[in-house]
């Protein structure tokens, strides 16, 4: 019935113990929708069943109750090829943890601690620098140092949106990055800084990216003008 629909308790045992899968799959559904966290650890479960269609529903499920790692399961170019039906979504998991606003942000900072691919990261980082949170900067330091050169890559880019001197010498240190692009997006950032970046970049000896930060001085210099 649909008052059955919305008795969580009732909902988590039929996804529990249910042995009909199209009461578990309609439980693992409707456990989303409800967005009763005392859910999570059984949809967690199931997605590890064999059943497709179950493990479709408890995903759509857990990304609505801001599991993050799910969410991953559907973004854009990296999403992996789990299940044909996550192909086919046609919403942004993302768009669930927008309302939450500043009150996602903690959870947001603690899943880019350890970010699962680029995508994840500047979709995240943007979520947080809408509120200005700077303590996205230190989580984004860590980023720099990435085997992954896209993730250094996106977290240099964003240290321009929340400037700050203390991201300067790192940002310097990539100038001469191994992959040109991550070079690329942490001299942006630096022009971003803008004036604040100067000191720093005066200071820099190494042969090998002295004639970019010379050329960022002047760059930089030539804004103020």
């Amino acid at each position: 019935s649909m008052r059955a629909f919305h008795d969580i308790p009732s909902l988590i045992r039929v996804l529990s113990n249910s042995t009909d899968i199209e009461m578990r799959r309609a439980a693992a559904w409707a456990l989303g929708v409800l967005g009763d966290k005392r859910a999570v650890p059984l949809l967690r479960q199931a997605m590890q069943e064999p059943e497709n269609l179950l493990k479709f529903h408890s995903a759509c499920a857990l990304a609505r109750l801001g599991d993050f790692q799910i969410m991953m399961q559907f973004l854009g170019e990296e999403r992996p090829r789990l299940l044909p039906g996550m192909q086919l979504l046609d919403f942004e998991p993302w768009d669930w943890v927008k309302p939450y606003g500043r009150d996602a942000v903690e959870g947001v900072l603690n899943e880019l601690e350890r970010p699962l691919n680029f995508i994840f990261l500047r979709i995240g980082a943007d979520f947080v620098i809408q509120f200005g949170d700077h303590a996205l900067v230190s989580v984004l330091w860590k980023c720099l140092k990435h085997e992954d050169y896209r993730i250094r890559a996106v977290a240099a880019h964003k240290l321009g949106s929340l400037p700050e001197e203390a991201s300067c010498e790192r940002l310097i240190l990539l100038l001469g990055d191994e992959v040109d692009v991550v070079g690329d997006r942490a001299a942006d950032s630096l022009r971003m800084i803008g004036k604040a970046a100067l000191p720093a970049l005066k200071k820099v000896t190494d042969s090998a990216i002295r004639d970019r930060a010379q050329e960022l001085i002047a760059q930089i210099e030539a804004m103020d003008n």
